[in-house]
């Protein structure tokens, strides 16, 4: 049985590279206006190596279960389910949307979400993905969409490879729901990797993004208020995935995190990429930084946090039954 979050009432917690600020559910237009730019202050200078010992104290990173880490496939602990036991993508979507281009250079999705059957098993009553309850009967929750992002290069890796994008759709199981959540609820991220197309074929997902990316610098460009993106187009259509607990993989890196990290790279053209590429290259100013002169000698053009640690943690790969078809 499937058992409903309540509704949203009056504002949507969005997260800005994963922190929470509330913005009233508004048209495209409004929904940039309304953005907040006095979030935490972070860089990716050094890529995130900084940000333990961050001097001003509005943060610190760390402990022993960071993201994000090597998806190293001969770890892989294999679980054998069926539909009743693994996430389900549903059909979420965005409308009423803005496309931002953040300080941190980093290109998000703002909006009015609708998970539409995004859901995902509990076991026990506090196993969110039920990775420590195997052959447990789950109860399953929808998940509420926070936002929705990109990095380059990816910050998982498979088998030690950086692939050329990684995209995060960040997302919360309500306290309401599952009692063992904290207030603000359990954060789940479902992530999909992109690798460079041989033939150079625009991803049509990408296509729907790409126009109103501010290649100009931070910003954030409108979508038309009858736009509506699927998101399902987001995620490939095979649905077999590998899930950890790990951590926020932004200041502050808070622990607790479910991943959901689909294994099938989508494609994307080169010249998208450089153009997502160019975006937050614009935003980045390495003369106006703590770090300007290590970040103007490496001349790194990516917003993704260094590999952490598994210490110890198990990858839990999760494969779809035999002639399954995502709907």
């Amino acid at each position: 049985m499937l058992y409903l979050l309540p509704a949203l009432l009056g504002a949507l917690t969005l997260f800005t590279g994963c922190n929470a600020f509330e913005l009233a559910t508004a048209t495209g237009n409004e929904v940039c206006k309304q953005y907040n730019a006095s979030h935490v202050a972070f860089d990716y200078a050094f890529r995130g190596t900084d940000w333990v010992t961050n001097p001003k104290g509005a943060w610190k990173c760390g402990g022993s279960h960071q993201s994000p880490v090597d998806y190293m496939t001969s770890d892989y602990q294999y679980v054998p389910v069926n539909c009743s036991a693994s996430v389900q993508l549903g059909a979420p979507n965005v409308s009423s949307a803005g496309v931002l281009n953040l300080p941190q250079w980093q290109i998000e999705v703002l909006g009015s979400f609708k998970g539409n059957g995004l859901a995902v098993p509990v076991c026990n009553g506090t196993d969110v993905g039920c990775l420590n309850s195997p052959g447990v009967q789950p109860k399953y929750v929808y998940a509420t969409i926070a936002n929705y992002h990109f990095h380059t290069p990816s910050e998982h890796t498979l088998d030690g490879e950086y692939l050329a994008l990684e995209s995060h759709l960040v997302t919360l199981v309500s306290q309401k729901d599952v009692p063992a959540c904290p207030a603000a609820g359990c954060l789940v991220v479902w992530g999909a990797w992109y690798r460079i197309s041989n033939s150079q074929t625009n991803n049509t997902f990408l296509d729907q993004i790409e126009p109103y990316i501010n290649g100009s610098g931070a910003g954030c460009t409108a979508l038309p208020t009858d736009k509506t993106i699927n998101l399902v187009d987001a995620f490939p259509r095979d649905r077999t995935y590998v899930t950890y607990s790990g951590s926020l993989t932004t200041p502050p890196c808070t622990e607790g995190v479910l991943w959901v990290s689909f294994q099938s790279p989508l494609q994307v053209s080169s010249q998208q990429l450089l153009a997502i590429s160019n975006a937050m290259n614009n935003v980045r100013d390495c003369l106006h930084t703590p770090q300007g002169a290590a970040c103007a000698s490496t001349g790194f053009q990516a917003d993704s946090r260094m590999l952490q640690d598994l210490n110890g943690r198990q990858l839990h790969k999760f494969s779809p039954p035999s002639g399954y078809q995502p709907s």
